[in-house]
Order: C-alpha cells, then sequence, then structure tokens
C-alpha cells in the first residue's frame, strides 16, 4: 500500500476573513492532515464532516483512521492542545478512482458561529484504486456553532449486486435511473428484495425526497460474481447534473450469477440528469 500523500508536509497557516461585529481580523486554521485513507473500508469511517473537541473523540478517530495504514504518521501534529484548539475533519465516501479530493477551503468566524467550506476540487482520473479522501485542519477553540456547507456531495447508499438475479425471481433490467418519489423508492426496494433482504445493509431507506433524490445503476446480468456497476461521479452542468457511470471492474469470478448495482442520494433539483 503506497505511502500517504499530504499536500504539505510541514504546518501551513491559512489566513481566512474573519467577520466580526465590530472588526475583521486574520482566522489562523493549520493543517493537520490531508490524502487519501486506503484501507478499502476497514477504517469505517462514513462520509462526514465532524468537529472534534477533545482527546477521547480525538484517539478514537486516530485508531480508525489508522486501521489498515499508519495514515496518523504523516500528520503535521498530533499531539492537540484541546484547551485552546478544536479539530475540523472532512471525509468522503470511498472513491473507486485515484484523484479524488475533499477539501476545506474556508472557514469564516462570523458574531454567531464558524462557517466552513466542503468542496471536492479534484474529481477524479482513470486510475482505478479505492480511496477515501480526508482533510484535517486544526482551529481555535471556540463555543460558536461549527456550520458546513458542502458542494458536488452524493451519499452511497447501497452498492454490491443482487444474489437473486439469476434465479429469474427478481428482474431488474441494465437501466440507470432517478427516483424522486416514495412510491417509486417503496416499489424498487421490493424488487430488490425478492429473494433477499438486501436493503438492510443500505446506509439509510428512509429518504425525505423533498430535500434528496436518488440516482441508481444496475448494470446486466453476469455469469460470475465479484464484477461491479460504479457512479464514479455527479457534477452540476449549467443546464444539467451530469452523472458518470463505469465498471471499474467488469470481470468478475466463480460461476454464480450476479447483477451489480450503485445507489446514490443527490441533493433534490429541478436539472434534468444526464448518464454518461
Amino acid at each position: 500500500m503506497k505511502k500517504m500523500a499530504l499536500l504539505v508536509l510541514s504546518i501551513l497557516f491559512l489566513t481566512f476573513s474573519c467577520e466580526k461585529e465590530d472588526d475583521s481580523q486574520p482566522f489562523e486554521v493549520a493543517l493537520i492532515g490531508k490524502g487519501n485513507l486506503q484501507g478499502n473500508g476497514a477504517e469505517n469511517i462514513p462520509r462526514q464532516n465532524i468537529v472534534i473537541a477533545n482527546q477521547g473523540d480525538w484517539t478514537a478517530l486516530l485508531n480508525a483512521m489508522n486501521a489498515a495504514n499508519d495514515v496518523s504518521s504523516t500528520f503535521t501534529e498530533t499531539n492537540v492542545d484541546f484547551k485552546r484548539f478544536q479539530i475540523i475533519a472532512a471525509f468522503e465516501e470511498i472513491r473507486y478512482r485515484d484523484g479524488h479530493s475533499i477539501d476545506i477551503t474556508e472557514v469564516v468566524k462570523t458574531a454567531g458561529s464558524i462557517e466552513v467550506k466542503v468542496e471536492n476540487l479534484e474529481k477524479g482520473n482513470s486510475t482505478p484504486i479505492v480511496i477515501q479522501p480526508f482533510h484535517l485542519v486544526k482551529v481555535t477553540k471556540s463555543n460558536k456553532q461549527v456550520v458546513f456547507s458542502s458542494f458536488g456531495e452524493f451519499v452511497t447508499i447501497g452498492k454490491g449486486a443482487l444474489p437473486g438475479a439469476g434465479t429469474g425471481v427478481e428482474y431488474i433490467s441494465k437501466q440507470n435511473i432517478v427516483i424522486t418519489n416514495q412510491a417509486d423508492w417503496v416499489e424498487l426496494i421490493d424488487v430488490m428484495n425478492t429473494v433477499t433482504n438486501i436493503s438492510y445493509g443500505f446506509s439509510e431507506t428512509d429518504i425525505d425526497f423533498d430535500k434528496y433524490q436518488l440516482v441508481a445503476a444496475f448494470d446486466e446480468l453476469k455469469p460470475f460474481t465479484g464484477s461491479t456497476i460504479d457512479i464514479t461521479e455527479v457534477a452540476e452542468m449549467e443546464n444539467s447534473i451530469r452523472v458518470n457511470v463505469e465498471s471499474i471492474h467488469p470481470i468478475g469470478f466463480g460461476s454464480a450469477s450476479s447483477q451489480p448495482f450503485h445507489i446514490v442520494k443527490i441533493p433534490k433539483s429541478d436539472l434534468s440528469v444526464v448518464f454518461f
């Protein structure tokens, strides 16, 4: 497993704008670590933006990040004085192509909160590899609420293969679809659960369709297991939402039939979804 690469190897202080009711002052943010987890999910860290304000939570996060590789050895520091500082951490979901990133691009201290902007500046390339981008920074301790805003996000609801696809009991054709209401979602889950309760492994099934919609990709029936279908990118363009669907592992193994699928949740939008 290649060594984690940090964009910066020494403590980097970035100056962000600081808004107060009376004046503006620099707000210092120090880089702790930035790169990719490469444990193929062994770290068991979901896509999330979190604030770490005490040693116990920091130790637990370090242990999780180090589950497969010694990631924290590349950090600028691990001994954090939580009486004076707190850590802001952003984790992307697992990606199946290299070149993805998650980036804390702005921290603004206002009168009532600390506002953190999280973006995905790097959208990936053609190199197949399992990674989970992360970005950790240290900021001055504050009692203000930390408010995150994220852009270009999608969250995996379920990914795998329909185990009963070869029996003929369930049938979902090769397709890419958008689900925008509860009735269609329930109908799809019922079909997918025909043979076994596959939705039990989903990250969630109770979707707020007033705020979100689902994008689902189903491959054709395969005469083997181990192949994948992968939603690798969701990008909002001027007039549409572009969804890239690939088969990163097109060839599987064994003789059992399976049908790969990938379902993700994205923010609700009136833009049309275009698949590539």
